[in-house]
């Protein structure tokens, strides 16, 4: 992505180890979070507390979600309609404001 793209300015990420691996990336190229590049990442689930600066990410209510799941399995009617869990934004330092 960085290669064929210079001007990006931010990085998001699907998982915390992928984020992980774009701050290792990142900082081999010489570029500086979150002065040169932003990253954020989909949850958390502690691996970032180390990463300085430590890693933004959307949270997701996991055990929300997993509850539902194994709930609708377990259902003797389950529905096959759609459910909507909110997540939020945990800024960290590793986002630079525009």
């Amino acid at each position: 992505i960085l290669d064929g793209n210079p001007e990006v300015s931010l990085v998001f990420a699907c998982s915390e180890e992928l984020a992980i691996g774009a701050y290792q990336i990142i900082r081999e190229r010489g570029l500086r979070i979150p002065d040169d590049i932003s990253v954020i990442a989909f949850d958390l689930y502690g691996v970032s507390l180390i990463t300085s600066p430590e890693i933004s990410a959307i949270q997701q209510p996991i055990q929300d979600i997993g509850k539902s799941a194994v709930d609708t399995l377990l259902s003797e009617n389950p529905s096959h309609g759609n459910r909507v869990f909110h997540s939020s934004l945990v800024s960290k330092n590793s986002i630079r404001r525009l």
